[in-house]
């Protein structure tokens, strides 16, 4: 018998009696003929065989192999397909269970594309990744989710169940089909959409617990075992505004008494701020303050001057304390470990907005209108880059120790050289695109892309450039050369002549006098 069955031999005999209601709601509910059914149900209770174990056969219904997904490799159990097609119908009436509007995996039009499109606009991100997602759902835990969910829809599928003894039978039949080996199987189809109706209340304490962590325009999303956090900024500035007005209205009024105990409760405060733009706004309002008190009617000026100096000593030793993503990380995974879930700590991640500095290294700049875009700087890198890929050969881009280090050129090789070529272009521009996007990259990037890869993609197998390209290069090379040799010197350029040596033609000084007078014949 299969690890953790639910359904023995003995529950199978029940159902298969004739005149058992069980049987019949299921082929119903199922789509398909009592006899297939009953089939499917054996099959799920029979133990691989020898020859099966030999060669890798099906085992209880369903097929094991390893599969790489994400530079890991997975268990994957892939159904038999009488069983996958039952569990096909049972997946389209399962979504008609309602479950949590943060699932982005498992109903209709769901995708990961979907999933990161809702935190495309929030700068603050944590991403985390829970542990064993599928194989800690076990077979009881899948019973009495569905016991739950399918209470009243059952009266409406399958009303001839009349007993509470039928439902149960008839659930943990249901239950059979869709677990294997006490756990749920990934790969089979009904898997996400129970594992959706599973993660109901998980999803529900989490979107509770995000208002009480101080942030504003928080997003979140499942999309299966990974879980997206994000938000637009926390809720510090709206708190030190509230704070602010307050003490703003104890100065504008005339009352010394309420503006002495603010006065001497005002140095023990400690405000919450988030980045040094809420630092800096702190800073301008205990300055306006300071202009409230000297100009206060209230006051007389040994009063004023004392209570400025608090302000200024206090504005010296500011006193802040930052709440960062850090503690809202913290505060999730707490969460998640009190639902009974463990989270694989190797894959949180976190991503926050880019200091100037940052971007300045990066080289992106914003215009008036708040668009990103490239810098002058990474601009002339661009296109230095692009123009030495279109113009220099394989063996002057190896001499050159930049390249060298860039396309991991050991030796001068095309074979190896150009797939480095082709995908550093293609890395380029799709950076180009994420700075601008898709329908806004200039046309010069694009224009220089199209040309860089055109010329390396055309001809991977071929040998060096053309003989009489090189040949013409290195003329215009020792032309200048030379040129520049006399200029230095103070005379005027030579006359060039050239002559047939080894192949190629090499320019040589024309000592020849111009005049015929001065022949010697």
């Amino acid at each position: 018998m299969e690890k953790g069955c639910i359904l023995p031999q003995n529950e199978l005999a029940k159902i298969s009696r004739e005149g058992n209601m069980v049987l019949e709601s299921l082929s119903r509910f199922c789509d398909c003929s009592k006899a297939e059914l009953l089939g499917v149900l054996q099959e799920r209770n029979e133990p691989p065989s020898d020859d099966r174990k030999k060669f890798g056969g099906n085992a209880f219904g369903y097929k094991k192999y390893r599969k790489k997904i994400n530079n890991k490799r997975r268990e994957l159990r892939e159904p038999t397909s009488q069983l996958k097609r039952i569990q096909e119908t049972i997946k389209e009436r399962l979504m008609c269970i309602p479950v949590s509007l943060s699932s982005t995996a498992g109903k209709k039009g769901d995708s990961a594309e979907r999933n990161a499109e809702m935190h495309r606009y929030n700068p603050y991100l944590i991403t985390l990744d829970i542990k064993s997602a599928y194989p800690s759902i076990d077979t009881h835990r899948v019973f009495k989710c569905l016991e739950g969910a399918l209470g009243k829809p059952l009266d409406i599928w399958a009303p001839l169940l009349e007993t509470p003894e039928n439902k149960k039978l008839f659930i943990e039949a249901l239950t059979h089909l869709c677990v294997s080996e006490n756990e749920l199987p990934q790969g089979a189809p009904t898997s996400n959409q129970i594992q959706n109706i599973v993660m109901r209340g998980f999803d529900t304490e989490i979107e509770k617990k995000l208002p009480e962590l101080s942030v504003s325009g928080y997003k979140y999303s499942r999309y299966a075992d990974d879980l997206t956090i994000s938000y637009k900024h926390h809720h510090t500035k709206d708190v030190l505004e509230e704070q602010f007005s307050t003490y703003q209205k104890i100065l504008e009024s005339k009352n010394k008494t309420e503006i002495k105990t603010l006065m001497e409760t005002f140095p023990s405060e400690v405000f919450n701020v988030t980045d040094d733009s809420e630092r800096k706004w702190v800073r301008r309002k205990i300055e306006e303050f300071k202009k409230l008190i000297e100009y206060s009617p209230a006051l007389s000026k040994s009063e004023k001057y004392q209570y400025i100096g608090i302000l200024n000593t206090y504005k010296q030793r500011f006193r802040a304390s930052s709440r960062r993503i850090d503690n809202i990380q913290e505060e999730i995974i707490k969460l998640i470990g009190n639902e009974g879930r463990t989270i694989n700590l190797r894959k949180v991640k976190t991503r926050t907005p880019q200091s100037n500095d940052e971007r300045e290294i990066n080289g992106i700049c914003f215009d008036k209108h708040g668009k990103k875009s490239l810098n002058r700087k990474k601009q002339s890198d661009y296109k230095r880059l692009f123009g030495d890929l279109l113009e220099d050969t394989t063996q002057e881009l190896y001499d050159n120790a930049y390249y060298r280090k860039k396309f991991k050129m050991n030796e001068c090789n095309n074979e190896v050289f150009y797939p480095a070529v082709i995908a550093t272009l293609k890395g380029m521009y799709n950076r180009i695109k994420r700075v601008y996007g898709a329908e806004n990259v200039p046309t010069e990037f694009t224009k220089w892309y199209e040309q860089a890869i055109k010329k390396r993609e055309n001809y991977p197998a071929r040998k060096e450039a053309n003989q009489e390209e090189i040949e013409k290069r290195k003329q215009k090379k020792l032309k200048k050369e030379e040129e520049k040799n006399h200029k230095n010197n103070g005379n005027t350029p030579i006359q060039h002549r050239y002559e047939e040596t080894g192949g190629y033609q090499v320019p040589v000084e024309d000592n020849r006098p111009d005049n015929d007078d001065d022949l010697p014949f």
